[in-house]
């Protein structure tokens, strides 16, 4: 499958490659912020960010400028998670998208979405950020005469342990990339995934784990077996998703459908399908979702809206936001900071047909969402 045909930021966790909806949605009750917002520029080519409590540090994936196909190098920029300020650079061989902390273990896992492949590398304080990369490992093939890689690896999801991660690939029939982080190799493909298969969620304490696609579907696998469980509807698009243990529910972004459902995983229709207890609305393109546990709070990116939405997590849960933070252009992906409770969104700038950007992409932290 030809890449254009997919977009490129779908491959990773943005959407600025897909058309933007223009939709008419009703004013919600609920608090506009614009206080307490910090924004600093980055670059081109921003993706994903990750928090290390460990270090208090943050972590963003740049891939640089798209439109030179010579500049294939990535970066990784740590900044200071309290003023923005850009604290070192770490230069990778392939281009940065996606990110998968393990803070216990020192290892920062980067995906390339360009290149099939997903890097380890070593955050440790006392190491040179040029001896950081420690292995770099390739899922795929490609021709000398082709251009792209037949699959793009998306998302990243890191077991409790772990001792496994697991990476979702684009393609017209998407796979699951199923990584020994012990032995830093590919273990298994999970294949027939369906159509662009992007979000990942994880739960290690039943063994399983969701695999979402934009044939309207959610496949619940077996991290024992590999083997799918269920297949069941989520909406038009759940282009990502994510999973809360404490209420066994699963939140499905469903991009097309302007919306998040909510759905309990728990308790299994007899057809199969997992009844839905909610719908969070006011979403024009929904897109990455954080949920922070200690202050019952769910946190959607809608990239659409260009705004960050937030919901309160609650048994009877309500579909209306109780608070809006407006972010102008296409909000991407999420982190926070547990201890403070900031949050840092990466802000993406529109993706021409030509790959060149309206400007410099940035991050933003919000202090107390």
């Amino acid at each position: 499958m030809r890449l254009r045909h997919i977009g490129f930021a779908l491959l990773a966790t943005g959407l600025s490659g897909l058309p933007v909806v223009q939709q008419a949605a009703a004013t919600p009750a609920v608090t506009t912020k614009e206080s307490h917002l910090q924004r600093q520029s980055l670059g081109q080519g921003v993706y994903e960010v990750a928090y290390s409590a460990r270090h208090h540090e943050l972590y963003v994936a740049l891939a640089g400028n798209l439109r030179d196909p010579q500049a294939n190098k990535g970066l990784i920029q740590v900044l200071d998670p309290d003023t923005l300020a850009l604290k070192r650079t770490i230069t990778l061989p392939l281009r940065a998208f996606s990110l998968a902390l393990d803070d216990s273990r020192n290892r920062l896992y980067v995906g390339h979405t360009l290149d099939a492949a997903v890097s380890i590398i070593d955050m440790r304080q006392d190491i040179r950020d040029d001896a950081r990369l420690r292995s770099t490992i390739t899922v795929a093939t490609k021709a000398p005469t082709d251009k792209y890689f037949p699959v793009h690896p998306r998302e990243l999801r890191l077991s409790d342990d772990g001792n496994r991660l697991y990476m979702s690939a684009v393609a017209g029939d998407g796979n699951v990339y199923v990584i020994d982080t012990q032995q830093q190799k590919l273990m298994h493909t999970i294949e027939h995934m369906g159509k662009w298969t992007s979000g990942l969620a994880l739960d290690d304490a039943h063994q399983r784990l969701f695999v979402s696609n934009a044939d309207g579907h959610v496949i619940e696998l077996s991290t024992q077996t590999f083997a799918p469980r269920a297949t069941f509807d989520a909406g038009i698009h759940p282009v990502n998703i994510t999973y809360d243990s404490a209420t066994q529910r699963l939140y499905a972004a469903d991009s097309k459908g302007h919306r998040v459902l909510v759905l309990d995983v728990n308790t299994r229709h007899p057809a199969g399908q997992y009844p839905t207890v909610a719908t969070l609305d006011h979403l024009q393109g929904p897109l990455a979702l954080l949920i922070d546990a200690a202050r019952q709070r769910l946190y959607v990116t809608d990239r659409d809206g260009g705004q960050l939405n937030v919901y309160a997590l609650s048994e009877r849960q309500a579909s209306a936001p109780i608070a809006q933070y407006p972010l102008k252009v296409f909000p991407n992906s999420l982190a926070s900071d547990p201890r403070s409770g900031a949050l840092f969104v990466t802000i993406k700038q529109k993706l021409h047909d030509d790959l060149s950007l309206n400007g410099q992409e940035a991050i933003v932290r919000i202090a107390h969402p």
